[in-house]
Parts: C-alpha cells; sequence; structure tokens
C-alpha cells in the first residue's frame, strides 16, 4: 500500500558501511599518492606543455564505478564499485588546490583541511541518513527483497538468508 507521506527513497541497509569503505579507501589513496609523489620528487606525466593530473584518472575510475554498479544486479558489483570509487575519489580529492586556486596550486595550505571536511562532511551525512532512525517496515521488505534477488543469482550464505528472514 502506498501512503501519499511514504518516502520513494528506501535506504539500504548495507550502503552505511559501503560509504565508509569508500572514505577509507579514498583516504588511503590520497596518503598513497602524498608519499608517492613527495618520494620521487613530484614528478608531472605529460611532458613541458601538458600535465595529465590525476584527478582525471580519479573521474573516470569513479564513473567506471558507477557504470558497474548500475550495469550488473546484485550486491556483487559493490565490492568493485567501493575499490575504484574510492581510489578515483581520492585522486580526485587530493588534487584539491589545484581546482581552487588561479595557480592551479597542488600544494595550497589549505588543501589537507578542506579534504579532511569533505571526508567529515560524507561520514555525517552517512551517519545521518543512516543511523538517525531506523529502517521503515517498507525498507525492511525491499531490503529483504534484495537479499532474496541476491540470493537466487549467487546463493545465500547462513547468516544472509537468517538476516533477509529477520527483515
Amino acid at each position: 500500500v502506498r501512503g501519499r507521506s511514504a518516502s520513494r527513497l528506501l535506504r539500504d541497509a548495507g550502503a552505511s558501511s559501503r560509504i565508509e569503505a569508500v572514505v577509507i579507501i579514498a583516504v588511503t589513496t590520497i596518503l598513497l599518492v602524498r608519499l608517492y609523489l613527495y618520494s620521487t620528487g613530484y614528478p608531472q606525466v605529460g611532458g613541458a606543455t601538458l600535465h595529465i593530473a590525476h584527478s582525471l584518472w580519479g573521474g573516470l575510475l569513479m564513473i567506471v564505478a558507477l557504470c558497474g554498479v548500475f550495469t550488473y544486479l546484485g550486491r556483487s558489483p559493490y565490492a568493485f564499485g567501493i575499490i575504484a570509487g574510492g581510489i578515483g575519489f581520492g585522486l580526485f580529492l587530493d588534487e584539491i588546490g589545484e581546482f581552487l586556486t588561479k595557480t592551479n596550486d597542488y600544494f595550497y595550505r589549505p588543501s589537507v583541511a578542506i579534504m579532511y571536511v569533505v571526508v567529515l562532511l560524507m561520514l555525517l551525512v552517512n551517519r545521518a541518513v543512516h543511523g538517525l532512525r531506523p529502517p521503515s517496515a517498507r525498507e525492511d521488505l525491499a531490503n529483504a527483497a534484495s537479499t532474496a534477488v541476491d540470493g537466487l543469482m549467487r546463493g545465500l550464505t547462513p547468516s544472509e538468508r537468517e538476516g533477509a528472514l529477520d527483515r
């Protein structure tokens, strides 16, 4: 039964942990990129006139992650989406200083603080969306159905089956 006040957006029970995983991978990517660039003397890819920024690779990885998650059914594509999307977001976010300054300054001092705020906001919004209220009956039913669909494709572990039945 569809009520007028019923939300059309139903929360995925596993989304919060997947979002946190994307953030962890993004932060790890930023740290690894900065370590690599520091240890190699900040090389530039592209020669004398071009600079192929790693934010371009980040954008490409984010769109590949989205296409993978949108293209395939079930939860199996989530691991790929988390890894590719997290790395892509980290590569993109790492160059925030270049986006904010007229001189395309990768070393813009507030960059780290801006990255920190972006990551913190993502985690706070994630917590607000997924943690402020328990799942509704409609969300529980939709999540159980999603688990059943995934089970049709690859089978269910006993804990997945029990979780779906509990919902």
